[in-house]
């Protein structure tokens, strides 16, 4: 089987572009955690900002806790 490096990145993509059109009348589109601290900081408009920051870092944490049981990640070969 072919594995092909663009399916991973069109997914990424296609997942960005479905986030940002379904949020952007909520947030501005804003999913990038750095890009909304620029904007607040410049507005000196921290209202719901912590969401940017613990959100990603909740997922990343769901996401690693749910990917070994589920996906039964292969152990790391070192050395």
């Amino acid at each position: 089987m072919i594995k092909s490096k663009i399916t991973g990145a069109l997914t990424v993509g296609l997942v960005v572009v479905l986030g940002n059109l379904s949020a952007i009348k909520y947030t501005g589109a804003s999913m990038n955690p750095a890009r909304y601290f620029g904007s607040a900081f410049i507005a000196q408009s921290w209202e719901n900002h912590w969401v940017y920051w613990v959100g990603p870092l909740m997922g990343a944490i769901a996401a690693s806790l749910v990917y070994m049981p589920l996906f039964k990640a292969p152990k790391l070969k070192i050395g």
